[in-house]
C-alpha cells in the first residue's frame, strides 16, 4: 500500500508552489502481454497457456506539474524540480489463442523535490505500491498480416488525498481500447491503439491549485524494426487528452515519444533499454525518462529442456549423450505465413543431397532434418504436416513425379519415426519438376531443385 509520508503547507504572502506526485496519471505502463513493443498494445493475443512477464526500472525528471499561484493569478512554473525512481512488474497469460489476461504492479521506489529557492511548497511524497492494473484482451479479427483486438482494463489507485482524483473522487478508473497491428514485412511491425479512460473525479482539493482529472482520450502507436534475429529498435508515440471543458482541465494532457533497443539474451528472454521525452508541454508528462528492464516469455524459457532433449540419442533402450561436436549449419530456409486463423511454417530443404534420379539421401541431408525435428518438437499445436518432393528437369516428366513422391516418402518416414506421429498426421505430394526454384540449365540450379519442402499447419 502507498504510504503518505508528508504534506507540508506553508503560506507566505498568499503564494504557494505545488508539486504533486500522482501515479495514476503516469503514461509509462509497460504492457504485460507483448514482446514486440514496450507500452503499446499489439492486436495479437498470447497463445494458449503462454505466460509472459516483464520487469522495468525507470528514472524520471519533472514528471509532475508545478503550479504557482497567488490570490489573483495562477501560472505554471519550473522553479521546483522533482525526481523519481519507479519499478514496474507485469504478468500476462493466454487462456485461449484469442483471449488473454494480464496484471501490472507499478511501484514508487523514491521521490524527491529539489526546491533550491526554499520557497513555500505544498507537496505529496509517496513510496511503495501505487496501483494495480488488470486487463482482458480479445482478438476478434485475424488475417495473413493484420490483427484486431479489444481491451478492457481497470486501474485501482492506492493514493490518498490525491488532488488529481479530488475530494470524494473514485480511485478506480476504467479503460476501453482498440488495438490494431500489421506485419508489413519480416522486419517491420506497426501497431495503433485508441481508447477511452473513464474517471469519476471529486471536487478540487482546497488550495491545491489543481483540477481533478476528467476522463481521457488515449492515442498511441508503435513501430518495431528488426535489426537481426536477436535485436530490434522500437519507436512509440504516446498521448492522452482530457475531455474536460474547464480551461485548467484542458492542460491535463501528455504527448511523449519513446525510443528503445531490444536484445534477445537467450530464448524467451529479452533485455530492453530506452527513453521517453515530451513533445508538448502538458501537465501530465515528464521532461524525460530513462528505463531498462527484462521481458520474459516464461513458457519458452522453461521449454528449453526440450531442445536439449533433441540432442540425446537412444541406443538399445539406454539413453546416452552423443559426444559434443561442432554444430553444422542447417541447409534449409524457414518461411512463415498466416492464412486466416492458422499459421503455416515451411522448411525448405534445398540441400538434402539426393543423388540424381534417385531417392537416396546422403548423410549430410540428415543434419538438416535433425535440426527441423528439434523445432517441430517445440511446436505443440500443429494440425498437419505436408511433405512435398521436387526434382530437377532431367529425365522423363512422369518418372520425375514418381521420383519426387519417393523422396517425400523418405522424409516423411524419417519425421514419423523421430516424432512418433501416426501416418494420418502427414500429407505427401510428388510435384516433380513443375515448381523449380533454380535454373535447370546449371548443375547448381538442378541441385537446388532436387529438394523437399515441409509445411507445418498450426493453430494460431
Amino acid at each position: 500500500m502507498i504510504k503518505l509520508l508528508g504534506f507540508i503547507s506553508l503560506v507566505y504572502s498568499f503564494q504557494v508552489n505545488a508539486n504533486v506526485l500522482s501515479n495514476d496519471i503516469k503514461g509509462f505502463n509497460p504492457t504485460s502481454s507483448s514482446i514486440s513493443f514496450v507500452t503499446v498494445q499489439s492486436g495479437k493475443t498470447l497463445q494458449k497457456k503462454q505466460l509472459v512477464g516483464s520487469f522495468f526500472v525507470g528514472y524520471e525528471k519533472n514528471s509532475l506539474p508545478e503550479l504557482r499561484f497567488t490570490s489573483e493569478t495562477e501560472v505554471l512554473s519550473n522553479d521546483v524540480t522533482d525526481k523519481s525512481i519507479s519499478a514496474y512488474a507485469a504478468l500476462g497469460y493466454g487462456f485461449t489463442n484469442n483471449l488473454e489476461v494480464g496484471f501490472s504492479f507499478p511501484y514508487t521506489i523514491s521521490h524527491s523535490v529539489d526546491n533550491s529557492e526554499n520557497t513555500n511548497v505544498s507537496s505529496f511524497v509517496v513510496d511503495g505500491q501505487t496501483e494495480i492494473l488488470g486487463h482482458i484482451k480479445y482478438n476478434f479479427i485475424k488475417n495473413k498480416s493484420m490483427r484486431h483486438a479489444v481491451i478492457f482494463s481497470a486501474n485501482q489507485s492506492s493514493d490518498e488525498n490525491n488532488p488529481f482524483i479530488g475530494t470524494g473522487g473514485s480511485t478506480l478508473t476504467w479503460n476501453f481500447e482498440y488495438a490494431f497491428s500489421q506485419q508489413y514485412s519480416k522486419k517491420i511491425l506497426y501497431a495503433f491503439n485508441i481508447g477511452y479512460k473513464k474517471r469519476s473525479p471529486g471536487t478540487a482539493v482546497e488550495r491545491s491549485g489543481l483540477v481533478p482529472l476528467e476522463s481521457n482520450l488515449l492515442l498511441s502507436s508503435g513501430l518495431t524494426y528488426k535489426l537481426s534475429h536477436k535485436s530490434s529498435l522500437v519507436a512509440e508515440l504516446l498521448s492522452s487528452f482530457s475531455t474536460s471543458d474547464d480551461e485548467k482541465g484542458k492542460n491535463n494532457y501528455s504527448v511523449e515519444v519513446l525510443g528503445a533497443y531490444k536484445k534477445r539474451i537467450s530464448r524467451g528472454l529479452n533485455w530492453v533499454s530506452g527513453f521517453t521525452t515530451e513533445l508538448a508541454t502538458g501537465s501530465l508528462s515528464p521532461d524525460f525518462r530513462v528505463f531498462t528492464g527484462l521481458q520474459v516469455d516464461i513458457f519458452s524459457l522453461f521449454n528449453r529442456k526440450k531442445k536439449r532433449a533433441a540432442r540425446i540419442s537412444r541406443t538399445q533402450g539406454v539413453t546416452t549423450r552423443r559426444k559434443a561436436q561442432p554444430e553444422k549449419r542447417a541447409s534449409y530456409k524457414k518461411l512463415i505465413r498466416e492464412d486466416g486463423d492458422q499459421t503455416i511454417t515451411t522448411f525448405r530443404l534445398e540441400s538434402l543431397n539426393f543423388k540424381s534420379s534417385k531417392a537416396v539421401m546422403e548423410n549430410r541431408g540428415y543434419d538438416s532434418l535433425r535440426s527441423i525435428v528439434g523445432e517441430l518438437r517445440e511446436m505443440k499445436r500443429f494440425k498437419r504436416i505436408i511433405v512435398e518432393g521436387h526434382t530437377d528437369s532431367s529425365g522423363n516428366y512422369n518418372s520425375n513425379l514418381k521420383l519426387s513422391l519417393e523422396r517425400a516418402k523418405k522424409v516423411r518416414n524419417y519425421l514419423q519415426k523421430e516424432l512418433s506421429l501416426p501416418s494420418k498426421a502427414f500429407t505427401i505430394k510428388g510435384l516433380g519438376s513443375s515448381v523449380p526454384i533454380g535454373s535447370n540449365l546449371t548443375q547448381s540450379g538442378k541441385a537446388l531443385n532436387r529438394r523437399v519442402e515441409i509445411s507445418v499447419i498450426s493453430r494460431d
